[in-house]
């Protein structure tokens, strides 16, 4: 069963019952409730309309002006077509109000007879990454309680690598990778797709979408079916502990190692200054060890902390290790 809608929030899907019990959540309602504030429901839908049609018209300049400057920025392309408004006024006929997709898709499928549910989405919450762990296991919460089965499968793709050129590296698809691994080592009966590597820069629908498919099938066959490949896993990050100068990370997913790769980027380590400095990695079996130039006591590790890298480090089953940091309080 498809049940999809683009560049949504995961309020989208989910009861405004659900949002308001959880007062971590209300800013999502909050934002609904004082756009509507002092429209009727004919104002709501005509400035919704009114909206449709300049964007049909904009879109259409958009494409031609992308096919005939495909360097242009974004920016230049607002500059060159005005004003991009999307997601549009919100109100009771946006299809990205909170609720709004629960309401009038989710609950159409409910209550299917299905085997699991395969889930794909962050992005659009990526401006308020701190809520996002709350949000994303009361949505799980949520259809599992529509659906009468608090152990059905839920297996989720933690977002790739991404970042538009021109904007600074804000670090907040960080916290939302983090929080996406926080519900799979959380939440029972749940599956994580790592995907780092499938990740472009400047495009947020990356092309390279079989690997995709591939790892969410390794997870769904694991945690729908009970079939366990150990040659499929995922390496992952356990814990770490210091000596000297050096920290050693200990995995799992990754008892044959991973694949040779002369000088792996992407990994950084911190004192109690809590300043990261780039460190040099040995890869190991199941483990990782960590040294960095100015760094006698290192604290704090981490890897792939960032929006957007070219990643380098895969285990010999060609899959990807998960970005991590030791600790969920190390410094940004």
């Amino acid at each position: 069963i498809g049940c999809n809608w683009g560049g949504t929030s995961a309020a989208n899907w989910m009861s405004r019952q659900r949002l308001e019990t959880c007062t971590e959540l209300r800013p999502y309602l909050d934002d609904l409730d004082k756009a509507m504030e002092g429209k009727t429901l004919e104002q709501h839908i005509r400035e919704f309309d009114e909206y449709l049609a300049y964007s049909e018209e904009w879109n259409r300049k958009k494409d031609a002006c992308y096919r005939e400057h495909p360097d242009y920025s974004w920016d230049k392309v607002q500059e060159v077509c005005g004003k991009c408004l999307f997601p549009g006024p919100m109100g009771p006929k946006n299809e990205y109000r909170p609720a709004g997709l629960y309401e009038t898709m989710l609950q159409r499928v409910c209550p299917y007879t299905l085997r699991g549910f395969l889930y794909y989405q962050g992005e659009s919450d990526d401006h308020r990454p701190q809520l996002y762990y709350r949000l994303f296991t009361e949505l799980i919460g949520q259809w599992r309680q529509d659906w009468e089965d608090d152990t059905l499968p839920f297996v989720f793709v933690q977002l790739p690598m991404f970042r538009y050129k021109q904007d600074a590296d804000h670090k907040h698809w960080c916290l939302i990778r983090e929080a996406q691994m926080r519900a799979y080592q959380t939440v029972k009966h749940t599956g994580i797709a790592v995907i780092p590597d499938c990740g472009e820069l400047d495009n947020i629908h990356p092309t390279d979408k079989e690997p995709v498919g591939e790892r969410l099938a390794i997870q769904a066959m694991q945690v729908a079916y009970g079939i366990q490949d150990p040659d499929q896993d995922t390496p992952m990050f356990r814990d770490s502990y210091v000596t000297g100068n050096t920290m050693h990370i200990r995995l799992t997913g990754a008892p044959k190692g991973f694949l040779p790769v002369e000088h792996p980027t992407g990994f950084e380590l911190a004192g109690a200054d809590r300043i990261f400095h780039p460190a040099e990695a040995v890869l190991g079996e199941n483990q990782i060890t960590l040294r960095a130039e100015g760094i006698s006591e290192p604290v704090y590790g981490r890897y792939a902390w960032t929006n957007y890298m070219e990643v380098q480090v895969f285990s010999k089953n060609g899959i990807p290790l998960a970005p991590f940091r030791t600790s969920p309080q190390d410094a940004l």
